[in-house]
């Protein structure tokens, strides 16, 4: 998918944008989306943080594309479809080795840390939420 997004949304975006630059770039964001939104509505969580770690190795680990940095995560941040963000922060905690080095192909990045603030920037409500609920608990 992402070489997909890289080939067919125009890398000459001028600003970061939650507007797909043409019907195509829709199209794929679509696409990319749809399987994160089937994912966080699932009540299988193996499942769940497969999918949000597949895309977390594929759009949010790697050097960035002007396509990505500029459109995926903006529209991925405010645009049409919720984020899981929670989700995603608990798929990368729940399988964390001790280490902390790689999991699941998944290696710190700082492309990936300016990823989890880019979305976390419209979601930082409900992971205080979620560290509230934590807290209780512990």
């Amino acid at each position: 998918m992402r070489c997909i997004l890289n080939e067919k949304v125009p890398s000459s975006i001028e600003d970061r944008t939650i507007i797909p630059p043409t019907p195509v770039a829709s199209s794929i964001f679509d696409l990319i989306m749809n399987p994160i939104q089937f994912a966080a509505s699932s009540s299988n969580k193996q499942f769940s943080c497969r999918v949000l770690r597949s895309v977390t190795e594929t759009f949010l680990c790697p050097t960035y594309t002007e396509q990505v940095g500029k459109f995926l995560l903006p529209a991925m941040a405010y645009g049409k479809y919720p984020f899981p963000f929670v989700k995603l922060v608990q798929s990368l905690i729940d399988h964390m080795p001790d280490d902390g080095i790689v999991v699941y192909g998944i290696s710190p990045s700082p492309y990936l840390l300016a990823s989890v603030l880019s979305v976390a920037d419209t979601n930082i409500g409900m992971l205080w939420s979620f560290t509230e609920i934590l807290f209780k608990f512990i």
